[in-house]
């Protein structure tokens, strides 16, 4: 038997449902089990956990609400990822996302080059294709070139890891930045990845490719 406390486990295991329900893009269900996740933590005085599930809450908030997302952000000023320790990026990734919807790009780009380095020095690289995807989408309006890279860079990444719904990702936002001939050839990316998966069709990734290949 663990002598990890009981309050412990459950505060964890709430906080990793609503982590992956993040990553499904399951906003309403995030902020359940984070806000869950967040109360036991507090009750419990565990504070790093407390502060994750609270970034989290606060994503998940801003996703619903985006017109909140500069007082989310104002309440997250000290973020959660003091010293090293496993599962940084995904955090680092929900408040650069908060960053970019409360329209502070400039420091949403600052905490994705602060994810890219600690990436670098820990190996840590389970969203580092994402991190390109959303690097892509804040260059795109002020540095096409790099943009276009940061995409590419994303789809690269992500085929080579296996992982579909990130590939799929960035080959939807490649196919929106393109244009022309161009454009249908990303579409096409979008097809093939999306051929892919036999299950997950209600997830918000696979209904926006679904809708752009029916258009």
């Amino acid at each position: 038997m663990s002598d990890q406390p009981a309050s412990l486990s459950l505060a964890l295991a709430l906080w990793e449902i609503g982590k992956v329900s993040s990553l499904r893009r399951e906003a309403a269900r995030a902020l359940e089990y984070g806000q869950r996740a967040l109360d036991v933590a507090t009750e419990a005085h565990y504070v790093r956990l407390q502060a994750r599930a609270k970034l989290l809450v606060r994503w998940a908030s801003s996703e619903l609400d985006p017109a909140a997302s500069e007082a989310h952000l104002n309440e997250l000023i000290a973020p959660p990822w003091r010293g090293p320790r496993t599962g940084r990026t995904l955090d680092m990734l929900h408040f650069v996302d908060i960053c970019a919807r409360a329209g502070r790009d400039a420091l949403a780009l600052e905490k994705i080059s602060e994810a890219m380095e600690y990436v670098e020095q820990t190996d840590e690289r389970v969203v580092e294709a994402e991190l390109y995807r959303m690097r892509g989408e804040l260059l795109k309006s002020t540095n096409e070139h790099d943009a276009g890279r940061s995409f590419t860079r994303a789809i690269d990444i992500a085929r080579h890891q296996s992982s579909r719904s990130f590939e799929l990702r960035a080959a939807m936002s490649l196919y929106r930045f393109k244009s022309g001939l161009q454009k249908k050839d990303a579409r096409e990316d979008v097809r093939r990845v999306f051929e892919t998966f036999t299950e997950g069709f209600e997830t918000g990734d696979l209904l926006d490719a679904k809708a752009i290949l029916a258009g």
